[in-house]
């Protein structure tokens, strides 16, 4: 019933997410199968999408904690350089593998359709606000992480072209300079359209994130 298209990356220091991300497609799925022709887990706000990887952590071994109240550093001007530490929120903090995080996220809707042009740069502008943002978590946390949830579109007039916004998407994605990349796509979902678009899937980013 689900010809779903699912691709995982992960290089480097965090290869070892490979096995969660394949759990985050796996949830997405269940989602997808559970709320068919119904709902679609990937169209909502970032913190939908958040509370869906939370649910990854857990299923691939790990601990997750979400939406936390947090104090964070902040320097107050380019000039200074003593760090300040404000109240504030922290997105996801979360240990897998025995290796502590904490994670800022930020969501996206980046256009596949023919016409489209800046799907890559719209989840890199995304990524950059996520390391801006998880840049002020204390290091008590863990090692700093950037997430971006992206859901793509196109729209419904294109629907028979989707195997053409599918490569599109997927050439945006192989462009974007990230750890950790993970994609999930269903060409049968006419259901999933929202003012004239459809919305096939979802896909994840994340960065390891050095202090400023």
């Amino acid at each position: 019933m689900f010809d779903a298209v699912k691709d995982v990356i992960a290089v480097g220091a965090l290869q070892f997410f490979e096995d969660l991300l394949w759990e985050w497609t796996g949830v997405i799925e269940r989602a997808v199968r559970v709320w068919y022709q119904d709902e679609v887990p990937w169209w909502y706000n970032e913190r939908a999408s958040l509370s869906l990887f939370a649910g990854a952590i857990w299923k691939a071994g790990g601990i997750a904690f979400e939406e936390f109240s947090s104090e964070r550093e902040n320097l107050p001007s380019k000039d200074l350089t003593e760090v300040v530490l404000q109240k504030g929120r922290i997105d996801l903090y979360f240990s897998y593998r025995g290796v502590d995080f904490v994670a800022e996220a930020k969501q996206c809707w980046p256009r596949v359709g023919r016409r489209a042009q800046s799907a890559q740069a719209e989840v890199e502008n995304a990524l950059q606000q996520a390391v801006a943002a998880v840049q002020t978590a204390q290091e008590v946390y863990g090692q700093r992480l950037a997430i971006v949830f992206a859901s793509p579109s196109f729209p419904k007039a294109e629907l028979q072209e989707t195997r053409a916004c599918l490569t599109k998407w997927q050439q945006a994605i192989a462009g974007v300079a990230c750890d950790c990349k993970a994609l999930y796509w269903l060409p049968e979902c006419p259901w999933a359209q929202d003012d004239g678009a459809i919305y096939p899937g979802g896909a994840v980013f994340i960065k390891q994130v050095t202090a400023r």
